[in-house]
């Protein structure tokens, strides 16, 4: 009987500590998009695309990788106009092996203090077309 019970216990906080890895830790809903931007890095510029945004942050294609913690200026390139934001890397990633092709590497921004139009803009999309990360 005792074994059972240790044995269940253990399932039990497996499990639980399983679901707790998987919770989403992101403060803002995350949503698809298909936006240019351009990533300003020392005396340099990257394009790139933007493939999520929330109001908090971006995920961005582009050939190169910045360090983690890395700070410089993004700016998603709109119809009319232009959003230049701050940004810090908080995480990147890299092509598994050697036949995936370059522009697959991408990086998680963390936004630094986003300026109004930026996050305007967020929720306008969210409400037009915007088509939420599951």
């Amino acid at each position: 009987m005792i074994k059972n019970v240790t044995s269940l216990l253990t399932y039990i906080t497996v499990s639980l500590n399983l679901q707790l890895m998987h919770r989403e830790k992101r403060a803002h809903q995350r949503f698809h998009s298909e936006l240019e931007a351009r990533l300003f890095f020392g005396n340099m510029f990257y394009k790139s695309q933007v493939t999520n945004l929330s109001e908090g942050g971006l995920f961005v294609r582009t050939r190169v990788n910045f360090p983690i913690d890395s700070v410089f200026v993004t700016v998603i390139l709109l119809n009319q106009h232009t959003l230049n934001i701050l940004s810090r890397v908080k995480r990147a990633m890299r092509p598994e092996n050697h036949g995936t092709p370059r522009n697959n590497f991408g990086m998680g921004l963390e936004l630094i203090n986003p300026a109004e139009d930026y996050t305007a803009y967020v929720r306008s999309y969210q409400a037009s077309e915007g088509r939420p990360i599951q």
